[in-house]
Formats: structure tokens, sequence, C-alpha cells
């Protein structure tokens, strides 16, 4: 079994790097930059949904960047999972809608 993504951050840019070709070609996008500051945003945060979460991550960057530049929403990495998923259920249960 292999670690946890956040503990082989080393492969991050890797990986990040092999999406945005995949995706960039599914999509029919030129993608020939990645900024520094995403790379680094993007090896650092835990990646609780491991590698699927970082493909799907990059998935939407791709869809979302226009032009040769991914422009990943780094603001979204901040947002804990965990928060997020416990207000919702409490959301459903209470019946609110939003």
């Amino acid at each position: 079994m292999l670690p946890r993504l956040r503990e082989r951050r080393e492969d991050i840019p890797v990986l990040v790097a092999h999406f945005v070709e995949l995706f960039g070609r599914k999509m029919g996008k030129q993608i020939e930059h990645i900024p520094a500051e995403a790379l680094s945003a993007l090896s650092s945060y835990d990646w609780p949904g491991n590698i699927r979460e970082l493909q799907n991550f990059i998935e939407r960057s791709v869809i979302l960047s226009v032009g040769a530049v991914l422009r990943p929403q780094l603001q979204e990495l901040k947002k804990s999972p965990t928060t997020a998923r416990r207000g919702h259920h409490v959301e459903e249960a209470n019946g609110i809608i939003f």
C-alpha cells in the first residue's frame, strides 16, 4: 500500500503536471505554465481525500483556467473539509435549504 499523499509531498508537482496535461488534452486546452506559488500551495496542502481529491481539484482548475496559465482556486484549499461537511449535515438535518 502506498503512503498517503501528504506523506509524499515530493510527488505532488509531478502529479499536478500529469493531471494538467491529461485534462488539458481532454478539454482541448494548452496549459503551458503552472505558477510556482500554486505548486507551493498544492504541495503544502494535506489532501485528506488523497490523490482523487488532487485529481478533481486539478480538473476543475483546468476547466476554469483561461489561456496558457493554470489558475487554480487556491482559496478552496483553505476551507476545512470537516467543518464544511459537518455544517452541511446539520443543514440537512434541520431541513434548511440555502
